[in-house]
């Protein structure tokens, strides 16, 4: 996943302060009721979601779909009953449970 250009042109004149950004999460569904997570390399937080930063100009059903389409990591598919056995990323979790796919 790289950087977006635009996020690099921040950085540039920023650093590492913080910057806050619309973004996206997306919790897609299959027929089966299975849900689609990531894994992405280097991060050991668990499985997420799919998701990432809004570009300029760009609307957030647009940044969903690419944004799944650029999932170059770890990707499957998980049944319902398999979740709470899975470890998840802290706000996976959380969006699971607020949504309705994971118990508890």
């Amino acid at each position: 996943m790289a950087m977006s250009p635009y996020l690099a042109r921040l950085r540039a004149v920023i650093g590492h302060e913080l910057i806050q950004m619309p973004s996206v999460s997306v919790v897609v569904v299959d027929d089966d009721a299975r849900i689609l997570l990531v894994r992405h390399a280097g991060h050991h937080d668990g499985w997420a979601v799919p998701g990432g930063a809004v570009d300029v100009g760009e609307s957030p059903v647009e940044a969903a779909v690419r944004e799944i389409r650029e999932e170059i990591s770890e990707l499957r598919w998980f049944a319902p009953d398999e979740l709470p056995g899975v470890q998840l990323s802290r706000f996976t979790k959380a969006l699971l449970r607020a949504t309705g796919h994971l118990a508890g």
